[in-house]
């Protein structure tokens, strides 16, 4: 018969099986301790690789973190603005000290700014 030969495959590589349809598969007339070594395999390899998973997310979600924190930074610096500067959109001077500041460095007057997402000049979506 073989079922020693089926036993001892699924205890020894149980890790190339799939738990769910090994169990479905598996003669109702065996007795669980049979295949417990194959289960608790299993079961240790699905914790495994959920806890992995797991990890590798918040490592990614903190990498985003750090890379967002830099950019914010580097983007962060001061503005000049002087009597002779002007405005990109509407090409009049900065005469008031309402003026919006777009990620790409780009600054306009605070009437000429129409979508916080969008860069007036230059179309670049800022959005999430």
């Amino acid at each position: 018969m073989l079922k020693k030969p089926a036993i001892d495959l699924l205890n020894r590589h149980g890790e190339d099986f799939d738990a769910a349809q090994v169990l479905q598969i598996l003669p109702s007339v065996w007795p669980i301790s049979t295949v417990k070594s194959f289960l608790m395999h299993s079961l240790r390899s699905s914790i495994d690789t959920s806890r992995t998973i797991k990890i590798e997310k918040n490592l990614g979600k903190g990498e985003n973190l750090q890379v967002r924190s830099q950019l914010m930074e580097l983007q962060g610096g001061p503005v000049l603005i002087s009597e002779t500067t002007n405005c990109p959109v509407c090409r009049q001077p900065f005469s008031d000290a309402a003026f919006v500041r777009y990620p790409n460095g780009t600054v306009t007057h605070l009437r000429c700014a129409r979508n916080k997402s969008v860069c007036p000049v230059t179309g670049t979506w800022f959005g999430e």
